[in-house]
């Protein structure tokens, strides 16, 4: 005998309100009985079209709707399997149970980052604990108090929704990365047995398609070294730039535990990154050395938000009109070594990363030279 599942069926009926929405409904066929309830979510009568049961919407929308139904569908199926239930008002009435307060959210996320503080950096739990006010402030906004189980894939869809629209973004691995660390808390909670299952479990995030990596030109460099200022704070910001241009350290290895050192006739930049504690080595040139010693080896300190801020101005002054941020002068010491012959297995290393996957990717800019300098040295 084969086991009757549960069919569901979705519908649009007017609410009758000043803006002429039309509410999703959802009707459930179970055993020969029939219930329906309301999803919550409004549409315009425009928006659904009734014999493919699908939203004729925005992108973003009709796949926040379509992740909706399929996980309605799947958690009535599921129910339908573990339980014994004969009726579809029994399915439902379970559907909202499994609702029911269990650990909540925020609890669970704040005893997460409690069982992690004395392993991991400083840094990170300050990343952590960004990502934990942004879970306060969207429950806030929500007027829900979600637990380890209402906080579902269709809740994690309208999070990420309500994140790009806060932080007025359109960066979609910023906002999963937030729903990812709720995950990660919840895992930690699973495996320690306080839960016994949760609603995002099967989530795996997803990312922004990849941009060509943004970096300067030679020419462009040389523009912004040439240039003069007599404010302070930007003459010291275009210095620190320049460095980052040279050795490729990210801004929060700028004022790292790295040593000068001579090896075999070369002068080596050597350090270990903050973010990972992978060792790097990097060859650098007289134009690094003097800078540190305009400095007497001690580089002058900003916060990101200045020196973001500054970056961008000093640019526009050189007429240099790019995107400028502090990972542009890392991307472009990346593409100019590139460009000069170096291995991009070297480049790697130098930037201290673990993959040369995310040198290619990410760091890499579009760059004919390394082709001309290959055809120069043939032609010589």
């Amino acid at each position: 005998m084969l086991f009757n599942m549960p069919k569901t069926s979705f519908f649009v009926r007017a609410n009758h309100d000043k803006n002429n929405t039309h509410s999703l409904y959802c009707r459930i066929t179970y055993n020969g009985t029939k219930t329906e309830f309301s999803t919550g979510e409004k549409l315009m009568p425009k928006e659904w079209e009734q014999s493919t049961q699908k939203v004729i919407s925005s992108k973003r929308k009709t796949a926040f709707i379509e992740t909706l139904k399929e996980t309605l569908s799947y958690n009535l199926k599921t129910i339908a399997l573990m339980n014994n239930f004969t009726t579809a008002k029994e399915l439902l009435q379970s559907l909202r149970d499994k609702k029911k307060p269990l650990p909540s959210l925020i609890s669970t996320v704040e005893n997460y980052i409690a069982s992690v503080q004395s392993k991991v950096k400083p840094s990170t739990i300050r990343n952590h604990e960004i990502k934990f006010k942004n879970l306060k402030a969207y429950q806030d906004q929500t007027k829900n108090e979600f637990t380890t189980n209402s906080f579902d894939i269709v809740e994690a869809e309208r999070f990420k929704t309500w994140y790009k629209n806060r932080a007025n973004t359109e960066n979609v691995s910023t906002a999963s990365r937030n729903v990812l660390f709720f995950k990660s808390a919840m895992d930690c909670a699973l495996q320690k047995g306080i839960i016994s299952s949760h609603s995002l479990i099967n989530y795996t995030g997803e990312k922004d398609k990849t941009k060509p990596a943004i970096f300067l030109t030679v020419e462009e460099l040389q523009k912004i070294k040439n240039q003069n200022f007599q404010d302070l704070t930007l003459h010291r910001i275009k210095d620190l730039f320049l460095f980052q241009c040279y050795t490729g350290l990210s801004f929060g290895d700028i004022w790292s535990n790295w040593e000068i050192k001579e090896m075999e006739g070369s002068t080596i930049l050597i350090g270990s990154r903050t973010k990972n504690n992978q060792a790097y080595f990097i060859p650098i040139d007289k134009d690094v050395i003097e800078l540190l010693e305009k400095y007497n080896y001690k580089l002058p300190r900003y916060c990101n938000e200045t020196y973001n801020e500054k970056i961008k101005l000093i640019g526009a002054i050189c007429g240099v009109y790019k995107h400028l941020t502090t990972h542009v002068g890392r991307k472009t010491f990346a593409t100019l070594r590139d460009a000069d012959g170096w291995t991009r297995e070297t480049v790697s290393k130098m930037l201290g990363h673990r993959s040369i996957r995310t040198t290619e990717i990410y760091y890499l800019g579009e760059s004919t030279s390394r082709i001309e300098n290959e055809m120069m040295k043939r032609i010589s």
